[in-house]
């Protein structure tokens, strides 16, 4: 039996994901730009709702990961699986405190010195301060999403092929729940690389960055599921 069979039930990958792409692309095609406004407006205007559901999103996956860690102390390999998830528990970590500032969203602190100087939108954050800590990260994940969340569990399924339930594989590749999540994802960036435009904008940075962080908390609590599983 392959982890999938334990995994997360079709509520939290298969119905949940879609729901605000379908928003967006209702709001476009029926033309309302209040709806639109409400789900994609940026920080500097108060926020919208993907820009605070992101960093929310991520939280299950910081916890779920870091029991997981816990449940998976007995694992033969546990050294390199338990780093491996911890790795991805600091990018989320990461991740969700970039997209608050780290607090200054919530609390309203003054932007410190340095980060005036050296940020491009003079914001508490590192991304805006240098490709290294922007790009690059981003370019890794996304690589992941594209690669291993969508091509790897496609390919599984089409040619018959599992993950070995003890095998580490099966705690280090993502499973097909995130399979939705980077096919929506997918299709975005599509839309955003091939310059279509849109009134509510599919391919907008803000919409693209929810199913990052969605995917990756998903991938963070089907370890955990399979995990809690494991251990018992």
């Amino acid at each position: 039996m392959g982890p999938e069979r334990k995994d997360l039930p079709p509520l939290a990958w298969l119905y949940f994901p879609p729901l605000a792409a379908l928003v967006v692309l209702a709001a476009d095609l029926f033309n309302w730009p209040v709806v639109c406004e409400i789900m994609l407006r940026r920080d500097a205007q108060g926020g919208g709702v993907l820009e605070w559901a992101t960093p929310l999103i991520l939280l299950p996956g910081i916890g779920g990961g870091a029991v997981a860690l816990r449940h998976l102390g007995g694992h033969p390999r546990q050294a390199l699986i338990r780093s491996w998830i911890a790795a991805w528990i600091l990018v989320c970590c990461y991740f969700a405190g970039e997209e608050i500032n780290w607090g200054q969203w919530l609390f309203g602190w003054q932007t410190p010195e340095a980060f005036l100087r050296f940020n491009d939108q003079q914001e508490m954050n590192l991304h805006n301060m240098s490709n290294f800590l922007d790009q690059t990260p981003r370019a890794f994940i996304e690589a992941f999403i594209f690669f291993l969340g969508l091509m790897a569990p496609l390919w599984r399924r089409v040619t018959g092929r599992t993950l070995h339930e003890t095998g580490i594989w099966a705690w280090l590749l993502p499973t097909h729940v995130g399979m939705v999540t980077a096919l929506i994802w997918s299709a975005a960036q599509l839309t955003d690389w091939s310059g279509v435009t849109m009134d509510c904008l599919f391919n907008d940075s803000e919409l693209r960055e929810f199913y990052i962080a969605t995917f990756l908390s998903l991938y963070l609590l089907s370890i955990w599921r399979r995990a809690r599983r494991f251990a018992r």
